[in-house]
């Protein structure tokens, strides 16, 4: 059963609500049933918690305190689970943020800076060192990081392409703040709001010189 695609803000706050509802690690109460990406969000939760050894159907049953068959209406087995999650990054994570920023009046420098916001401040990139580590030992996780991070990295060398750049020099500076992204988690709850900010106006200033 396929549900309606979220939006970045959206599954950013049902992840927050999973999370809330799996503290502890102990069984809770559902007071109704878990739809499939209530299990997608705490299944992506306990990969970056605890890697993705730790992303078992029984496990995750007994956090959000349900049995096992609520898992079974969404999905066949653990490994159709760990194909999911890694569509969930590409959809939901990654097209959406592009679709939204195409859809953005203005120019490319205002489509880049609204999605790199959009990243930082909405989360979108939460999973990805967990996926990273994931993909060191699972040939289907190292491929489809590869997929997202190769059409990451096309869209933003298409915007920079936009400004007028040359397409090797849109491609490198693509490839520098792919790396600003990457590093973005690296002590970000340290930052305020306004450092963030800052943080973001001076990348952009520098890629756009």
């Amino acid at each position: 059963m396929k549900s309606k695609a979220q939006s970045p803000r959206d599954a950013r706050i049902d992840s927050q609500r999973v999370r809330k509802k799996m503290e502890g690690g102990v069984p809770r109460t559902v007071k109704k049933s878990l739809t499939r990406d209530d299990w997608l969000h705490a299944a992506l939760e306990v990969l970056n918690d605890r890697g993705i050894d730790a992303v078992k159907v029984l496990s995750l049953s007994m956090e959000l305190g349900v049995t096992r068959g609520s898992f079974y209406w969404h999905f066949l087995n653990r490994e159709d689970l760990l194909g999911k999650m890694l569509d969930y990054r590409d959809v939901e994570l990654t097209d959406a943020a592009i679709k939204r920023a195409k859809k953005l009046p203005g120019g490319p420098e205002k489509r880049l800076a609204d999605l790199v916001a959009n990243v930082l401040y909405g989360s979108l990139d939460r999973y990805d060192t967990a996926i990273r580590a994931w993909g060191l030992f699972d040939e289907r996780a190292y491929r489809r990081r590869r997929k997202v991070e190769r059409k990451r990295l096309a869209y933003l060398a298409a915007e920079l392409r936009e400004t007028g750049m040359e397409k090797e020099t849109a491609k490198f500076r693509a490839r520098m703040l792919f790396g600003f992204l990457l590093a973005g988690p690296l002590g970000a709850g340290q930052q305020t709001k306004a450092e963030k900010a800052e943080n973001i106006e001076n990348c952009m200033k520098f890629i756009l010189i």
